[in-house]
């Protein structure tokens, strides 16, 4: 299976207008830029406007900068683990690993 490339940051949550027609109207992430033609939907949250909604969502447009993160990350607990021969910090790198490959795909059964 090919790696999975997920678009690129950075996300945001938006709401186009609290309600219309009494009905709630539900948050959306986007990726934003400078360029319009490279913003584009991504995903729509039910309309449920509770705070672990709202939660999620922001938990959601985060991932494209926590994937950044984490990525780099790895090499430096890598290395430290290497460095002290430290099971702890093996166990962090296979973990972190992990949510790498759970984030690109890598770990989906279809």
């Amino acid at each position: 299976m090919p790696k999975t490339i997920p678009t690129p940051g950075p996300w945001t949550v938006t709401q186009q207008r609290e309600f219309y027609h009494d009905h709630p109207q539900p948050l959306q992430i986007w990726r934003m830029t400078d360029e319009p033609e490279d913003c584009r939907f991504l995903a729509r949250m039910s309309d449920d406007w509770s705070d672990e909604q709202k939660a999620n969502a922001q938990l959601m447009a985060a991932a494209p900068d926590l994937l950044t993160e984490l990525k780099e990350s790895i090499q430096f607990v890598a290395k430290w683990a290497n460095d002290h021969d430290s099971q702890i910090g093996f166990r962090m790198v296979d973990r972190m690993q992990a949510a790498i490959d759970k984030a690109e795909g890598e770990s989906i059964h279809v």
